[in-house]
């Protein structure tokens, strides 16, 4: 299936058949392995992963309401980063779940782990590193958890794999 197909169809979708979460909680985005994303080993492209990655975090943007304060302050989300580990193989025609989740944030970015799950095994693992721009200036995450109505969200525990993940990064940049 063409990806802007794909995309659209998960912006409809939402828009029609409504289903809320909260900024704190899972999403699930369902879909399939198509003839059109796979490559010569006859399984899902590695970078098919990245751009599956990037329609489930719209699908969180759509549930979680965060594409509304995003249309009204006119709001772009910024991946800075994608780190993947491909455990297993996805075939071929088979459905799997793209299950997201924010699971910390800086005074930059937000960090989003997204897994590809298929018959409760995790199949592939992500952590994304996200920020908001308004034009060239950069939103901070807080700000944006400030702007959605009515919660006070407070920031998670940093978790350890997480920690570990960017301070190796900032070791690579020095």
């Amino acid at each position: 299936m063409n990806l802007f197909i794909r995309f659209f169809l998960n912006i409809f979708s939402n828009l029609i058949f409504k289903k809320t979460a909260d900024l704190m909680d899972k999403t699930f985005y369902k879909t399939r392995v198509w003839l059109n994303d796979i490559d010569l080993n006859f399984h899902m492209n590695n970078g098919r992963y990245l751009t599956i990655l990037d329609i489930a975090r719209t699908d969180y943007l759509f549930k979680t309401g965060l594409y509304k304060v995003m249309w009204k302050r006119k709001l772009a989300g910024v991946t800075g980063g994608v780190n993947i580990t491909f455990l297993k193989e996805l075939k071929p025609l088979s459905t799997y779940v793209v299950e997201t989740k924010v699971i910390d944030w800086d005074e930059r970015w937000f960090y989003i782990q997204q897994q590809f799950v298929q018959d409760k095994l995790i199949k592939a693992n992500a952590i994304v590193k996200v920020t908001f721009m308004k034009g060239r200036k950069l939103v901070s995450p807080q700000d944006i958890m400030d702007m959605v109505p009515h919660r006070i969200i407070t920031k998670p525990e940093t978790p350890q794999f997480l920690q570990e993940f960017i301070d190796g990064e900032k070791h690579m940049i020095t």
